[in-house]
Order: C-alpha cells, then sequence, then structure tokens
C-alpha cells in the first residue's frame, strides 16, 4: 500500500523565519494529500509544497512539488 505525506514551508506574519510543516498522518491518495496542502494554504503562508509518496519497500518518491512565492 502507499503512503502520501504532504509537507510545506510556512513563513506567516509574526514569525521570525520559515518553518517545515510536514503532515503528522499520510493519506491513502494523492488527491487526498492535496487536499491537506489546499488546508494549509487556506490557514498559512505556504512558501512551497510537496507530496512524497512511499511505496511497500519504504521507497520516496517526490510526487507533487510547488512553490507559492
Amino acid at each position: 500500500m502507499k503512503a502520501f505525506w504532504a509537507s510545506a514551508i510556512i513563513f506567516n506574519e509574526g514569525d521570525t523565519k520559515p518553518w517545515l510543516c510536514a503532515m503528522a498522518t499520510s493519506q491513502f491518495s494523492l488527491e487526498q494529500a492535496m487536499v491537506d496542502i489546499e488546508v494549509l494554504k487556506e490557514n498559512n503562508n505556504v512558501l512551497s509544497a510537496w507530496v512524497d509518496m512511499f511505496d511497500v519497500n519504504n521507497t520516496k518518491k517526490t510526487v507533487f512539488h510547488e512553490c507559492y512565492m
């Protein structure tokens, strides 16, 4: 089974530097991981976001990456 993990670099007003927001739970589809990114974008100033996929052999592959700067 594949697992999809959403992550983002966030820099909100009041932050002294950008910070990594890695989701604490994985999703079973890329579409749901993209929903996680949309929620992050609604609530934060997201500079960059990506989704990594891990397969059954625990091999990581970035399947989505976008920069919003």
